[in-house]
Order: structure tokens, then C-alpha cells, then sequence
């Protein structure tokens, strides 16, 4: 792993990335969640990967936490890829929406018969149903083969993480009883919802995150399922947050609960501009109030601006 010492990028950034390792800043961390207890609530980690190679870092040892609802971002693209467009947008669209993301409600999402996007969890739910597979192993495996395939990251599951979702998943039950009475799940009720929370404690690291967002740009430019991914992260990636624009460019991310955010630019950041390619990721668990990692969305909109 590299730090961003090197010459030949711009100091402003790495002065950006040591400002928020130190800048307090208000939010929550989730309770339904266990975090990371070594680490102080306003602990900060960014990666930028200028190639799959050249990923730098303001943190000399990585640390690695369970992605969460990034995972919704893996589903969608691997469904994209296995059933096309056409087949997804039967079922999910990509609409944002002002109603809190994790409402409890499906049918408030759920519009002209079909549930506005992938990454509320009703959406999220639905695409999980319809991941390959006749068992829950493997489902799991062809994801976690999917990101080794497209993104050389290997995951594993963060057990503990998996079996404390396990026990807090009624409302994510509820949902589904109502998305298999509308007739949206393409898997049982029982092994969606277990895929779900299994992917969702995927571990990984701002590195890996950063490389994923460098990879997953280049395919935009010819790749329709990737091209209505990233349409679907543009518009509703950041819940609350989304659409997130800064001087008149929509920023494309996907945040976790656990304070991750995985980031690309598809054109020139004005900090780099002879890079226009980079991927960004971010750990920091402090929460804002739209469910986003503080100090990840001030920070994005610092580094874009």
C-alpha cells in the first residue's frame, strides 16, 4: 500500500485527508450495528486509486470493516449482468426518494408496479432475490466470485457482524412479506433475506473500495449494465444525500451504514485534472443524519470542489 507522499500528486489533498483525521465534527453511530471498538468515533480513512496499481492512502495500516449497504451496489450490477436492463427495471427503478430509506413500509416505495430504486431496502431486497442460485451458499459464492472476477477483491463474511444482523432483521422481514404479496421476490422470503445480511457483512478496505470505484469507472464508457449502475448511483447512492453535486457535477457513490463510502469521478477532478480516472474509498463511522459517513460526505465534497 502507498501513502500519499509521492511527489507527483498534489499536497492540497493530502492536507485534506490529515484536516479530517483531526476536525471533529457532529453525528451518530448506528446502535443496531457493531462498529469497530478500537477506533474513536471520529477516526478518518480515505484511498484514491489513480490505476489498479497506484492506491495511496492517508492511513499506514488499513483497517477493515463489514460494507453493509455498498453490498446493494454489488447486487445490482451482478443482476444487471445476469438478466439485463430490461428484466431489473420490471421490478426496480432508479428513482430517488425523499422517504427514509430503511421504512419499514415497501408499498411507500413501491410505484407504478415497481419499487423506486435498488438501494432503499426494499429495492435491495428485491435485487437480492433474484442473485442466482439454489441455495443461499450459492448465492453468496456467486457474488464474492462476481466482485474476485470483476474487481480481483477477495471478501469474506464477518461472522459475529453477520450473526448480530441476524438478530435484528425483523423489520427487513416484514418488508418482505409485503414485496412476495406484491409479487416482486424471485427467491423464498427465507433465503433472500439470509443472502442479504450476508453480503452486507462483506469485509473490506478503503483500498479495496478505491480500486473497485477505479475498475467499475472504466467499464461506464461501453458497458450499458454498468452505464445504468452508475445512473443508479448518481440519482439515489447516498439515500438523502443523493443527488450529491458539487460545482455542477453529480458525484456517483454508494455508502454503507458502517460509515464506508466507495466514490469514482468519470471526468477530471479539479484537484488532479491530468487524472481522469480515480476511485475513492472512505471509512469513517461517525454517521450523519441522512445515514452517510460525516466526515466521508464533507470530504467528497471538498475533494471535488
Amino acid at each position: 500500500m502507498k501513502q500519499l507522499h509521492t511527489p507527483q500528486f498534489a499536497p492540497k489533498w493530502l492536507a485534506q485527508a490529515y484536516e479530517w483525521e483531526t476536525k471533529q465534527v457532529e453525528g451518530y453511530l448506528p446502535s443496531h450495528l457493531p462498529i469497530l471498538e478500537h477506533l474513536p468515533s471520529q477516526y478518518f480513512e480515505v484511498s484514491i486509486a489513480f490505476s489498479e496499481q497506484d492506491i495511496f492512502s492517508n492511513r499506514q495500516y488499513p483497517q477493515y470493516f463489514t460494507i453493509q449497504s455498498i453490498s446493494k451496489f454489488f447486487s445490482l450490477f451482478y443482476v444487471l449482468k445476469q438478466h439485463g436492463v430490461n428484466k431489473v427495471r420490471q421490478k426496480v427503478g432508479i428513482t430517488a426518494s425523499s422517504i427514509a430509506y430503511n421504512t419499514k413500509s415497501a408499498t411507500a416505495f413501491y410505484v407504478n408496479g415497481a419499487i423506486l430504486n435498488p438501494f432503499i431496502n426494499a429495492g435491495a431486497l428485491t435485487i437480492t432475490s433474484m442473485i442466482d442460485g439454489h441455495s443461499i451458499p450459492e448465492k453468496i459464492r456467486n457474488i464474492k466470485l462476481f466482485i474476485a472476477q470483476q474487481f480481483n477483491v477477495v471478501t469474506i463474511i464477518d461472522e459475529d457482524v453477520l450473526s448480530y444482523e441476524r438478530q435484528h432483521s425483523e423489520q427487513n422481514k416484514d418488508i418482505l412479506h409485503t414485496l412476495k404479496m406484491l409479487d416482486l421476490l424471485e427467491d423464498t422470503i427465507e433465503n433472500t433475506l439470509e443472502s442479504y445480511l450476508a453480503l452486507c457483512s462483506l469485509k473490506m478496505s478503503t483500498q479495496d473500495l478505491a480500486k473497485i470505484g477505479y475498475l467499475f469507472q472504466q467499464l461506464i464508457a461501453y458497458d450499458a449494465t454498468a452505464q445504468y449502475a452508475h445512473k443508479a448511483l448518481l440519482a439515489s447512492g447516498l439515500y438523502g444525500d443523493s443527488p450529491l453535486s458539487v460545482n455542477n457535477q453529480q458525484i456517483a457513490a454508494k455508502s454503507g451504514i458502517s460509515g464506508s463510502i466507495l466514490s469514482y469521478n468519470v471526468s477530471s477532478c479539479n484537484q488532479y485534472p491530468t487524472f481522469d480516472k480515480i476511485g475513492i474509498g472512505i471509512y469513517s463511522p461517525l454517521l450523519n443524519n441522512e445515514g452517510n459517513s460525516a466526515k466521508g460526505i464533507h470530504f467528497l465534497k471538498q475533494l471535488f470542489s
